[in-house]
């Protein structure tokens, strides 16, 4: 008789053999934009060419706008129709994605394909200065090197989920069983495709508006977890596809209903120590704990641009709106930017907190470097935080707001133009450099023209099948 144990370990054996027969790989990029973009290679090229030129796109696809397919001749860098290569990282996941056959047996019959994440080199082998996880990498080691901190990060994957005509799935409200009962069966199919890659699944339930659900996946280093991130986010879509749904990521979709963001709780670690909180500390916090906390907020106008970057997002930033709209801090104030989280033992000393202002339309390898370099300027200033504000903002009045200080994120985009470009961002433009932020603003400019005064249903339209 064969033992139980061993019958488990036979089929994980199948099970892990199957997600290993795949012939192809994606090879994935994400543009400064956010959007997602990919090529596709077969398996023995990859494999064979690898560490050499796998790939070559032109540079310029970086840094196109969002809402539509245009050349701009004002792009400043000097080699702007120069090619760069793709630079794969060494590890390789299976994604699973729907079989197009028209065979009804084979119908519902999956295939693999390898997804590898990418950077993006010059032709001679050195660091493309304007690739976003280059960027990232470098705002890493910058913390490690002035401060000998590492950060963790955990992603909240907020969406929206329609059917086939474009209908919310449900009008049920937050947590509601029903709802979360009725997808249980994919959101399970979803969670285990993701551990079987190394990705764990923390909880996940229905959102507040409709149709919306929220998958949180476990904090790890930070270019992991938006590595695990991304590749979440296109087995979400594989599956609720695949049974005929539509999926959302966009900000703001109703007029009366909270958005889609991409809310991440950090943490900041010393020889494998989470050293954010202390029992003699302000608030609990350590000094490393608060001064990191108080670079973010104090940039955080600034940091609106990488976090909240296409017009849709301006519409999800409000007030009363649970999107971090205001420029505060707060022990457990969901409406704060920057919410501090209570732990759950008697002994009250934080682990981690917050930011609650980035939606998916970011490109979070960006939006990662700049919030890590605002706190290693929080770091290097020994930056204090002001007193937290633990109600919400639309509940106190205004004078009352401007007695204590307290100023709304920017609600235009020449408003978080002016943030990025004013004193509060001199070190996100030291940081990226003067060629990548006129860039940058040359493709934003372009959307936010091609977008004003449009609605949030033509919006929809326009931009939901680009993330």
């Amino acid at each position: 008789m064969i033992a139980n144990n061993d019958i488990f370990a036979e089929l994980n054996k199948l099970y892990d053999d199957d997600h290993k027969n795949y012939d192809h790989v994606i090879l994935f990029w994400q543009a400064c934009n956010g959007q997602r973009q990919a090529q596709i290679v077969r398996r023995d090229m990859f494999e064979q060419r690898r560490d050499s030129c796998l790939a070559i796109i032109p540079m310029l696809i970086l840094f196109q706008p969002i809402s539509h397919e245009v050349l701009l001749p004002t792009f400043t860098h000097p080699q702007r129709l120069s090619s760069i290569i793709l630079k794969p990282d060494s590890a390789v996941k299976i994604l699973r994605i729907n079989s197009k056959s028209t065979d009804k047996q084979n119908a519902e019959k999956e295939k693999n394909i390898g997804f590898v994440n990418c950077s993006f080199n010059y032709k001679d082998s050195s660091l493309c200065e304007f690739c976003p996880r280059n960027l990232l990498t470098t705002a890493i080691q910058t913390l490690q090197k002035r401060h000998n901190l590492q950060v963790k990060i955990g992603f909240e994957i907020e969406f929206n989920v329609f059917d086939s005509m474009g209908k919310p799935i449900d009008q049920n409200t937050i947590m509601n069983l029903d709802a979360t009962l009725k997808e249980a069966e994919i959101l399970m199919e979803i969670s285990n495709e993701l551990k079987s890659q190394g990705i764990k699944v923390l909880n996940m339930h229905k959102e507040a508006a409709r149709g919306q659900y929220e998958i949180v996946l476990n904090y790890d280093e930070v270019m992991k977890s938006i590595d695990d991130y991304h590749f979440a986010v296109q087995v979400i879509k594989q599956h609720l596809q695949r049974d005929g749904k539509i999926v959302s990521l966009l900000p703001k979709l109703f007029e009366d209903q909270f958005g889609n963001g991409l809310h991440f709780h950090m943490s900041i670690w010393k020889n494998g120590e989470n050293i954010l909180g202390s029992s003699k500390g302000n608030y609990k916090l350590s000094q490393e704990g608060e001064s990191f906390m108080a670079g973010i907020l104090s940039h955080l106008g600034a940091l609106t641009h990488f976090l909240t970057p296409t017009p849709n997002s301006l519409n999800r930033i409000q007030a009363n709106s649970c999107a971090g709209s205001y420029k505060i801090w707060g022990i457990e104030n969901r409406d704060a930017s920057i919410r501090l989280i209570e732990p759950d033992s008697r002994e009250w000393i934080p682990t981690h907190f917050e930011l609650k202002t980035m939606d998916h339309t970011a490109n979070q390898y960006l939006a990662l470097a700049a919030v890590i370099v605002s706190a290693i300027d929080g770091l290097d200033k020994q930056m204090q935080l002001p007193q937290p504000v633990n109600e919400m903002p639309k509940m106190i009045s205004e004078s009352k707001l401007v007695e204590i200080c307290i100023e709304q994120l920017p609600q235009t985009y020449e408003e978080r133009k002016k943030a990025l470009l004013s004193e509060e961002g001199d070190i996100l433009q030291e940081f990226f450099g003067k060629q990548m932020i006129e860039n940058i603003l040359i493709y934003a400019d372009e959307d936010h023209k091609a977008l004003d005064g449009k609605s949030l249903e033509e919006q929809f339209k326009l931009l939901n099948h680009r993330y």
